[in-house]
């Protein structure tokens, strides 16, 4: 039997007003291009229904009672990389068969859609801890102080890494709970080592690492991409170089061999050298017990280095610590 044509609830109500106002089905029929026989049936089922509303019960019932469907979303909400199909034995071990599309669709009219979980890296809770503290510690901090900041970091990226897709089901602005997020290590097939920067006003220099990274090849590298990525990123004067707390001994040295380059700086412009002693807050033993300005500063698990200013030489050349 072919599906009748369903009328919009519109045109319905204008069918009745006008059999109201005393128009035979035939002007009517004419007036709203409708069928003769279409006509009789809309005003027919007013009469007896008393409204021109489609009444619940019409078309194929539902698959899933409302007791299958609130399984499935706690299901779902306790353990979102549950599979549809998963899912979908579970349904039929108690006697419901349906399909795992349909079980997807169900969870889509529910809000719950199947997404690719956000890649975070794998913290431990200190690690988590640590980090929310020195957000907090900084959350005052003006946006001029942020604009001068050299954000740094060393890491290595996976090249043949597993390819397999996975998904989660979540709702809307979810993205982000834990049990949503995909933890990652580094490790695969291959990877390649990069050091880079960044400023708010944009990236810095890239520099791809060499095999393992020692003390050396650390310095050669803030010796060619640092100041350079400074200038590009117009920094001024007075800037700020962040790098994580890094226990191994080329994170110290890096630093110590920064200040000693802006010493011979200063040197060669002043032609004297005025240092100042302040104590290494470096994990490493390897390190210096006592460093020269410009100033090392750590809080909350994170090294500062403060970029020194380079004034005329009537003014004083180290400038006050700043307080975090």
């Amino acid at each position: 039997m072919v599906k009748s044509r369903e009328w919009s609830r519109k045109t319905r109500e204008e069918v009745i007003t006008l059999h109201r106002k005393g128009n035979g089905y035939k002007k009517i029929a004419k007036m709203l291009n409708i069928p003769r026989e279409t006509i009789g049936s809309i005003i027919r089922k007013f009469k007896a229904k008393g409204t021109v509303e489609t009444l619940p019960g019409r078309g194929r019932k539902k698959m899933l009672t409302s007791t299958a469907v609130h399984y499935l979303k706690r299901r779902v909400e306790k353990s979102p990389r549950v599979t549809a199909e998963e899912l979908r034995k579970d349904l039929s071990e108690v006697g419901t068969e349906v399909s795992a599309q349909t079980i997807r669709r169900t969870l889509r009219n529910e809000g719950l859609h199947a997404r690719t979980p956000r890649r975070t890296p794998l913290l431990s809770p200190k690690n988590k801890k640590s980090r929310l503290q020195y957000a907090k510690s900084h959350v005052d901090k003006s946006q001029t102080f942020w604009d001068s900041v050299l954000w740094t970091d060393e890491t290595k990226l996976e090249l043949f890494g597993p390819m397999d897709q996975r998904y989660v089901w979540r709702r809307k602005n979810k993205a982000y709970e834990e049990k949503n997020t995909l933890p990652t290590v580094k490790h695969g097939g291959g990877s390649i080592m990069l050091w880079g920067c960044f400023a708010s006003a944009g990236t810095g220099k890239l520099q791809h690492v060499q095999g393992t990274m020692n003390s050396l090849q650390y310095q050669e590298i803030l010796d060619d991409n640092v100041m350079q990525s400074v200038t590009n990123l117009r920094l001024g004067r007075r800037w700020t170089f962040q790098q994580d707390n890094d226990p191994k001994p080329q994170v110290c040295d890096g630093l110590h061999h920064i200040v000693i380059q802006y010493l011979l700086v200063l040197k060669r412009i002043h032609g004297t050298l005025h240092t100042l002693q302040l104590p290494c807050t470096c994990r490493s033993k390897t390190a210096p017990s006592m460093i020269d300005p410009p100033m090392l500063h750590s809080r909350q698990g994170v090294l500062f280095f403060i970029g020194l200013v380079l004034p005329p030489p009537n003014i004083a050349l180290i400038h006050g610590p700043k307080q975090f």
